[in-house]
């Protein structure tokens, strides 16, 4: 048995807060059969069923559930006479961690009560904190604060333990306490607990060399002043003790320092120990209940990155479920606060594993420039969101890393000036313990939100030019005192989330699209607040043109209720800026920050200025989607000189094949902006989610596996062998979901294997080939992983090179062509000069071979692990089958079915030079390409032969796939597509346009209206059901008309649907299925004229006066018709105009009643008014030589006006 001549152990470090997993970065994994037949123990994590464990706050599930686990164990022990239990978890999930062989694990999962089982990857530490930067000072006088601040709060830090003998913290302040409670460190002390640190449990006890042991001496380590694995719990608690002095502090060790000889050893926890401490903060004594939980709890870990969450995943890992745990620690109650981590990276989507529970409070970092009061983000803070299946806003608040006067562990009163990114976490949980304090009842969501909704949201960038993003700095800076004057709480719903995440979306030029989120509000005091809304924008982002408003101007909270508003966003397509991310060369944080619109809600309270203003930070990605329409009419078939028995005309064709057959069509670029298209031939295809990957589905499930050797001029050898890959769902990035393939290397492999080495093992499963494969053996072993700029890269193993045991990553070289993925979508791109891989023993003549693909992500493989290697020749672009038969004389014959797949785009159609063919074509809006598609003449399924292609869009989430035949199971020809609407208005003239339909197919290739058509007959459109009226047509080549105008009446039919199929004419078998096509018949006469106030209906006069009344002012018409006025029964002496002036006098003294009618030619509105005429001209109201009655029609008139600008400006506001 032959294995990879490497292996290479990779530590992906890359700093504090994003780490890789170190993983077997090159060595091959092991099989299903080598695992089952290991003695070897490792952690299982055992999920048991039967009984309900989310959310746990009633005592006698939870009994129940302890003594189901009670009866597990015993039966594993009666089982397993040498069973150890690692833990176990009743709180955050039905859960036990048991050390099994694979064997023992295999029987365990058939064991009555088990969910399930999987193997975990809890004993490999999470990664290294940043060490912590202090200078030994002179003690400074701390700022004083009100020494209650805090009461009948309690915090639990789950870092390295607590000092509980220094002086600051409670204890003797000695010297030798310290020397003492260390020198027991893993029984209970005497001087343990104190005033302050009342609680502690240490979970990595010293005992034990490596081992998770617990105790009840959470004393924290002198031996590392640097804080990988001591002193900084002590620090953490020292800076929550002087901003909230009476705060009661738990110690939850989850780090150790040990001494051997001289040397000091560093631990960082295990996912596993970090949920031991978790359940331990929910539950102190360990009963089920809840209610003795942590008030708050601050975790200071770091966790591996970039992050992924997920809602609907089941599969998940364990360094994921990392993030669960915090996620339902935070939902049960407590307010719960991490590092968003550090490090300097070039790229978005950065928050690490622990880091993305949205329930959490994830603290980024700013920084203080001397002599400047401005707030500026420090360079090092990772930048959100959060990767996977959900929208949330990462990080939530940001503090400062200012250097502060921590307590010195061991020392017994010293105290050193320090400065850590976790110390600004410190901060936000002293704060939520001061808000916690002042109001007891808040729930830890609310806590959450009044830190959020009164943080100073005017934070700078690293270098000052621009407002930070929000993915950067979160709703703002951590204002406490602010937070403590807040008298109401806003978040999201359903989320919960005082942000609002818009989505992630791809919008056409021709669309717009509104999405809304619900606000709530809740007024924490004795009266109503009424608060005014308004939207606004962070500076340095994209512009924010595309985007229209719509909000209340403002709502009123009655006192202690709670409300909900709606907030809308219309976003225009044809607005969109171009999207700047297409490769990974373009992961700049300048690119990142033009993908990003964002700002804030404010809401401001209006009936009382004493009140603190709250905001909501806003995030929505909207880029320019991609589309094309292929031209049915355009498609053309193509034959070799041997099938037509003359001369060809098609040296593409003629360079390929002896005889060839090849289809072609044009498509057209429909977006608003440049798209590059890449076509690549299909090597593999999944429709169907697997079963095994049916708990991941959010993962990377791959769908599409293509492959080609195409041109490229960058390349020395100017060719290149592009992988092309379509998932089954979005992916933030293209890095890996889920961190417990530790026998795998990055986030996806691509194994090709050479074709000697295929025919030396015939139709051997692939996951069989990796155990027998050397780097001979391989024409590629790359793989995708994130650079120390948190860029996806490709990686391949150059074979060339000898394995190095002193220099592992010898052998490893990065690709010099990028990654092209767009970020946010479901394909992905990657190329490898084929000089890369060409090598003395691998010449370029290897890559025209019979090639067998093995492509594996985290959660999925094409083909299947226990299937063969896909085959594929990428120049050939598909395979050459050799099939023997015999013949009736026994003589052998060799025959051989190319099933090559060739596609390639050009500008022109028909007959090209080989040059003008491309696999990668840029189009501007509106323009067309060409896709050809060839294969061998004598291929045996010519209509269908090989696996059909991909068009990647290098712009946008946009791909398809489609077999290279004709026709699809929708129909023998194109259909109309789905959901196309069009509009007319009544005023339309007969033979006016009203729309052209267009055509759509699952396949590409297919056939429409127009000469192509013609081959087979003429494409028509037909009604397959009558209209209601004669008021549209529909003609032959689709476009719909106006027949008869006059039918056209938006009041009795507003919509029409046309139930439209295609026929040939020629052939009524030939048909399409049926689309429904929407006509909307619009008016701009929809409204009725309105009587503005029917107090104007009273008129006076005195007899004999001149009257001269703009009756026209006292009605108005929403459409802005032209009014026609009229009455029949006006008194004697009076007239009526047209356009509505009332003119004339009455010579006798009486109350006159008349009817006055206002029409906008298609509504009419009858009014009633009386006019009382007097004998005294002194008492007349409405005269034409007075002004009182013109101006009283002036102000009516002013107010229509007004009012209707207003409601403009409330209900449409424009950015």
């Amino acid at each position: 048995m032959r294995f990879l001549s490497h292996s290479i152990r990779r530590g992906c470090s890359l700093l504090c807060g994003v780490s890789l997993l170190s993983s077997a970065a090159f060595a091959l994994p092991q099989t299903g059969e080598q695992i089952k037949t290991s003695n070897k123990k490792e952690q299982y994590l055992i999920v048991l069923s039967d009984v309900a464990s989310s959310a746990i706050q009633n005592k006698n599930q939870t009994q129940a559930i302890a003594e189901q686990q009670a009866d597990f164990i015993k039966s594993l022990k009666k089982e397993f006479a040498d069973i150890s239990l690692a833990s176990q978890r009743r709180v955050l999930g039905n859960t036990l961690t048991v050390n099994l062989t694979a064997e023992q694990a295999e029987l365990v999962s058939s064991m009555p009560g088990v969910q399930h089982v999987h193997a975990t990857t809890g004993l490999v530490p999470l990664p290294k904190p940043m060490t912590i930067k202090q200078t030994l000072t002179a003690v400074e006088q701390s700022q004083v604060v009100d020494s209650d601040l805090g009461r009948g709060v309690s915090v639990a830090i789950i870092s390295t333990g607590i000092d509980y003998t220094h002086q600051l913290l409670g204890g003797e302040g000695t010297v030798e306490a310290y020397e003492k409670a260390w020198k027991y460190a893993d029984v209970p002390f005497d001087g343990f607990p104190t005033s302050v640190v009342t609680k502690g449990l240490d979970f990595f006890g010293e005992r034990v060399s490596y081992a998770a042991y617990h105790d009840f001496n959470p004393i924290d380590s002198a031996y590392d002043p640097n804080g990988e694995s001591g002193s900084r719990g002590t620090a953490l608690a020292s800076i929550i003790h002087q901003l909230a002095p009476s705060a009661e502090l738990w110690a939850a060790k989850v780090y150790r320092a040990s001494k051997v000889g001289a040397n000091v050893v560093p631990y960082q926890p295990t996912v596993d120990i970090v949920a031991q401490a978790l359940e331990w903060a929910l539950d102190p004594d360990g009963d089920g209940d809840t209610s003795d939980k942590a008030d708050i709890i601050l975790l200071d870990i770091s966790g591996f990155g970039p992050g992924y969450y997920s809602n609907q995943d089941v599969w998940i890992g364990d360094y994921a479920r990392l993030g669960v745990n915090i996620q339902k620690a935070a939902t049960l109650g407590s307010v719960v606060i991490v590092p968003q981590g550090s490090g300097e990276q070039l790229s978005h989507y950065a928050t690490p594993i622990q880091a993305v529970a949205p329930a959490a409070i994830s603290v980024g970092t700013t920084q203080s420039i001397e002599d400047d009061s401005a707030i500026y983000m420090s360079s090092t803070s990772l930048h959100g969101p959060v990767r996977g299946d959900i929208d949330a806003i990462k990080p939530d608040l940001v503090d400062s890393t200012d250097a502060v006067q921590v307590a010195l562990v061991g020392t017994g009163s010293e105290q050193v000036s320090a400065s850590d990114a976790v110390f600004a976490a410190a901060k936000v949980a002293a704060a939520a313990a001061v808000v916690k304090s002042e109001n007891s009842a808040l729930t830890g969501q609310e806590v959450k939100a009044i830190l959020m909704n009164s943080a100073n949201s005017n934070v700078l960038n690293r270098d000052g030019s621009e407002q930070a993003e929000v993915t950067h700095s979160g709703a703002g800076k951590l204002q406490q005192a602010e937070a403590l004057k807040n008298t109401a709480v806003a978040f999201s719903l359903p989320d919960g989330q005082p942000s609002l995440h818009l989505g992630n979306l791809d919008i056409a030029d021709n669309e717009t699209r509104t999405v809304t989120e619900q606000v709530y509000v809740k007024n924490l005091t004795d009266k109503a607040i009424t608060y005014d809304l308004s939207i606004t924008q962070k500076t340095g982002g994209p512009s924010h043109a595309a985007l229209t408003w719509q909000l209340p101007s403002s709502v009123t909270v009655e006192a202690h209720r709670a409300m909900t508003f709606p907030v809308s966003v219309t976003i225009d397509g044809a607005l969109l800026e171009k999207w700047p991310l297409v490769d990974a060369k373009d992961y700049t944080l300048k690119n990142w920050r033009a993908t990003e619109l964002d700002g804030d809600l404010h809401l401001t309270a209006s009936n009382d200025e004493s009140l603190s203003a709250m905001h909501l930070p806003w995030l929505l990605r909207a880029r320019p989607a991609t589309s094309i329409q292929a031209h049915y009419d355009t498609y053309q078939e193509y034959y070799g000189s041997v099938f037509l028995n003359e001369p060809g005309d098609n040296p593409l064709g003629e360079s390929l094949f002896e005889d060839f057959f090849a289809r072609e069509q044009a498509f057209e670029n429909t977006s608003a902006t440049d798209a590059t298209f890449t076509v690549l031939p299909t090597v593999g295809r999944k429709t169907e989610i697997s079963e095994a990957a049916n708990g991941a589905k959010s993962s990377m499930i791959i769908e599409n596996l293509a492959s080609a050797v195409v041109p490229e001029e960058q390349c020395e050898s100017k060719q290149k062998l592009s992988l092309g890959l379509t998932f089954h769902s979005k992916q933030d990035l293209a890095f890996r979901t889920y961190f417990d393939r530790s026998d795998m290397n990055g986030t996806i492999e691509f194994f090709i294997f050479r074709e000697s080495f295929l025919e030396m093992y015939p139709d051997t499963a692939a996951g069989t080939l990796l155990n027998y494969a050397s780097n001979a053996d391989l024409l590629l072993y790359g793989f995708i992983d994130i650079d120390e700029q948190n860029v996806p890269t490709a990686y391949y193993v150059d074979a060339s090179i000898a394995a190095d045991p002193s220099n592992p990553s010898a052998n490893l070289k990065q690709s010099s062509l990028p990654i092209r993925f767009v970020t946010d979508s479901r394909g992905l791109l990657v190329d490898y000069c084929t000089d890369e891989l060409i090598r003395e023993d691998l010449p370029a003549e290897e890559f025209d071979r019979n090639l067998g693909y093995f492509v594996r992500t985290v959660r999925d493989q094409i083909p299947s692990t226990g299937d063969a290697p896909l085959l594929f020749n990428p120049v050939n672009m598909g395979p050459k089958v050799v099939t023997i038969s015999y013949d009736w004389f026994g003589n052998q014959i060799e025959s051989i079915s190319n099933e090559a797949n060739y596609v390639k785009l050009s500008k022109a159609p028909g007959a090209q030079a080989v040059e003008n063919y491309h696999s990668e074509m840029t189009l501007a809006p509106g323009e067309q390409a060409y896709l050809t598609a060839m294969h061998d003449g004598y291929c045996d399924y010519r209509a269908v032969c090989g696996k059909g292609f991909v068009l990647f869009s290098n712009n946008a989430d946009y791909h398809m796939w489609s077999r290279t035949k004709l026709s699809d199971q929708s129909g023998a020809i194109a259909k109309p597509s789905a959901g196309q609407q069009f509009d007319v208005f009544e005023s339309a003239q007969a033979g006016d346009l009203v729309g052209q339909i267009q055509l759509e197919s699952i396949n590409f290739f297919n056939i429409g209206p127009g000469e192509a058509g013609d081959i087979f007959g003429t494409y028509q459109f037909y009604l397959a059901n009558p209209l209601i009226d004669d008021s549209l047509a529909l003609m032959p080549d689709g476009r719909i008309l106006v027949n008869n105008p006059a039918s056209l009446n938006a009041e009795t039919n507003s919509e029409y649907v046309l139930s439209v199929f295609g026929q040939m004419r020629d052939n009524n078998v030939i048909m399409s299925s049926t689309t429904d096509i929407t006509v909307n018949v619009s008016s701009l006469n929809i409204n009725a004229p309105v009587l503005v106030d029917s107090a104007n209906t009273q008129l006076q006069s005195s007899a004999g006066e001149a009257l001269n009344i703009a009756i026209n002012a006292l009605f108005t018409d929403a459409d802005s018709d032209t009014l026609l006025f009229s009455s029949n029964n006006l008194p004697a002496g009076l007239t009526l105009s047209d356009d509505g002036v009332l003119a004339g006098s009455v010579s006798s003294a009486a109350s006159y009643d008349f009817t006055i009618s206002v029409s906008d030619s298609r509504h009419q509105t009858s009014q009633d008014f009386t006019l009382v005429v007097t004998q005294e001209a002194e008492q007349s109201t409405h005269k034409s030589s007075g002004s009182t009655g013109l101006f009283i029609l002036l102000m009516m008139a002013l107010w229509v006006y007004f009012k209707r600008a207003q409601r403009t400006a409330v209900f449409g506001i424009k950015e």
